[in-house]
């Protein structure tokens, strides 16, 4: 019982820790066959070098380019990046020992395309972590984007639609 106060109190305080630091992109619309740029949004309590997190799409949603808004751009930070099926790692860092004071803070920009036929989806953000300016480990929370399609995208012909005459032969009954 003991073991397990103190396992329960460890991963409290881990929660604790990381309440505030995040990545996030807003919920949004697209249309299949359509593109559109979403930001990045980095909300931190920390001073942060960099950090890096992962997203993992739904399918028939592709990543056509990321970013660093202009504003990181100026102040020196890079990006990377690698896509491998729907999976993509993003990283945002400073060789020069720049930092991002406590903010929140549009970071980078993505650009999505939906395929023909996508019907939405939800995107996941994970694993993400971050270097304070005292080189600690800030832990980012995980989030979900919850990617819709207009209802006008998804009409297509009723299956009882048909041209002329009757849909059921009443003689035979």
């Amino acid at each position: 019982m003991r073991l397990y106060l103190m396992t329960l109190m460890t991963v409290l305080a881990c929660c604790a820790m990381a309440q505030g630091n995040r990545v996030y992109i807003e919920d949004f619309e697209i249309v299949p066959g359509d593109s559109i740029t979403m930001p990045v949004v980095l909300v931190n309590q920390d001073t942060t070098y960099g950090f890096q997190f992962g997203m993992m799409l739904p399918r028939g949603l592709e990543v056509k380019d990321i970013r660093l808004t202009d504003n990181f751009d100026k102040l020196g930070f890079s990006m990377s990046h690698g896509m491998r099926n729907d999976n993509c790692m993003i990283m945002v860092y400073s060789l020069k020992m720049l930092y991002c004071p406590p903010d929140s803070v549009e970071v980078l920009e993505i650009d999505f395309s939906a395929r023909p036929g996508f019907k939405g989806g939800d995107i996941s953000l994970w694993k993400g972590r971050g270097a304070s300016s005292d080189n600690q480990c800030i832990f980012l929370d995980d989030g979900t984007v919850h990617v819709t399609v207009p209802k006008r995208s998804l009409v297509g012909v009723p299956i009882d639609q048909q041209q002329g005459g009757t849909h059921f032969n009443t003689e035979e009954w």
